[in-house]
């Protein structure tokens, strides 16, 4: 076996076993059309293809450079090839580069890099391409193009979180995507670790300091501390040395439900919108409750799901309204049945924003889809310090995504083939944030 580093390109078709479905001679052909013009690319730009699977390409470049430019080049011609097409019969690439150390055996590459190309194939959008940073940092002053900073990804069965860049691709109306660098800001500073101990114990000692100071004055002036009191401080109530131990909790079921404002999902700081966050709507029925309900449940969704979900919900903080997942007609494809589920993020958005969760409740023949978006507290990285909240929506499918509005932003919601769903949010200045939500449970599983 030989090792060597290289340049690790991965290609495949979006969509590509229902342009199979819906018209297989005509998708072969185009594929065949299609690949001749992407082989070409790759040979021209000193590229290898070391392995095929139906519509998966591999291959090595000795330049990330060219890697990157080939598959730009890719991505324009095969963009225009598609506009001859209906927007549903359009057959565009995902690509995903990244350098790495790989093994060679018998023509073939093996390794972390090209698994982790493979990943980053996954991540990127629909005619769209995603590097990791050693790639970014090979070509971020050689190409005339510009990138998004998306941070960390936890990738399938990569122990360590891939750190990853969008390229930014022509629009449908020529222009171009100007997505901005992640910068890193004071706050994300954070203070040495062993600080925080002397911090917390200089903290300690002035609290203690002026509970004692109160407390002698008190006595000096000749005032009785008054436990049945309501209006004294607790300072001034009880010594220092006798403070009570803290009442026992009350229980979850007797505690009322929080009831903070929901405002609408926001990015992390990283995407800097400039749109103001915009408050939820409600509709009537819509409640609130400390854990999910179901009033008419789908025989398959059981207690368990329930339970599960409830218990992810109080771990990542988010505000659950009631919800059911209704039955569905029989006679409904197994394509749109696989919309219906549960999804829960992993990582935030753009890898360090909110957490979010999908819940599709119901979906038709037709293609209606009904369901809930929720998203969780901010963190420290979270642009907009507004509390966690919902979202109900009613939507069209679209192949294998669909759309719902929030104000003046756009969520675009794919269902990936390995059934992860890729939510990304379009601001009204162009700039835009996204996550990948793994599923819980679907109607595809059962």
């Amino acid at each position: 076996m030989k090792r060597k580093i290289a340049a690790i390109f991965a290609a495949d078709i979006a969509g590509y076993s229902r342009l199979v479905a819906e018209d297989e001679e005509e998708t072969l052909r185009r594929l065949a059309s299609y690949r001749s013009v992407t082989d070409d690319f790759i040979a021209r730009a000193g590229g290898r293809i070391f392995n095929t699977a139906g519509d998966a390409v591999l291959a090595e470049f000795p330049s990330a450079v060219e890697a990157v430019r080939c598959a730009i080049d890719i991505q324009e011609s095969l963009r225009t090839r598609n506009m001859a097409y209906a927007v549903s019969r359009h057959m565009s690439y995902r690509i995903g580069i990244t350098i790495g150390d790989v093994v060679e055996r018998n023509g073939d590459l093996l390794g972390d890099g090209v698994n982790i190309a493979a990943r980053l194939e996954g991540l990127a959008e629909v005619g769209g391409i995603c590097i990791s940073r050693a790639v970014h940092e090979q070509v971020v002053n050689k190409l005339s193009v510009q990138f998004a900073d998306i941070g960390a990804q936890e990738v399938k069965n990569i122990p360590t979180p891939v750190h990853a860049y969008m390229v930014a691709m022509r629009r449908e109306d020529g222009t171009y995507a100007s997505p901005q660098h992640k910068k890193k800001t004071a706050a994300s500073v954070r203070a040495p670790n062993w600080l925080w101990p002397a911090v917390v114990a200089a903290v300690a000692a002035v609290a203690i300091g002026a509970l004692a100071s109160v407390y002698s004055s008190a006595i000096k002036h000749g005032v009785q501390p008054a436990a049945s009191s309501t209006t004294s401080t607790p300072a001034a109530s009880v010594p220092v040395a006798s403070v009570p131990a803290p009442q026992t909790p009350v229980s979850s079921a007797a505690a009322p439900p929080l009831k903070p404002e929901v405002m609408a999902i926001e990015p992390d700081a990283s995407s800097r919108p400039t749109v103001e966050p915009m408050p939820a709507e409600r509709s009537p029925e819509e409640g609130r409750g400390p854990a999910p309900t179901i009033r008419q449940p789908n025989p398959l969704f059981t207690e368990a799901d329930v339970k599960t979900i409830a218990t992810i919900a109080e771990q990542k903080h988010f505000e659950m309204p009631p919800f059911q997942i209704e039955a569905l007609d029989e006679k409904l494809p197994v394509q749109t049945r696989r919309f219906v589920g549960v999804w829960v993020s992993k990582v935030g958005f753009n890898g360090v924003g909110r957490h979010a969760m999908l819940i599709v409740t119901s979906v038709s023949i037709e293609g209606a889809l009904r369901g809930y978006f929720m998203w969780g507290p901010p963190t420290k990285k979270s642009m907009f310090q507004t509390p966690a909240g919902y979202r109900r929506f009613s939507t069209t499918i679209n192949k294998d995504s669909f759309e719902f509005s929030r104000g003046s932003t756009i969520s675009t919601v794919t269902l990936l083939p390995t059934n992860v769903v890729r939510v990304r949010d379009e601001y009204s200045d162009g700039k835009s944030a996204t996550i990948l939500i793994e599923p819980v449970w679907t109607m595809a599983g059962r």
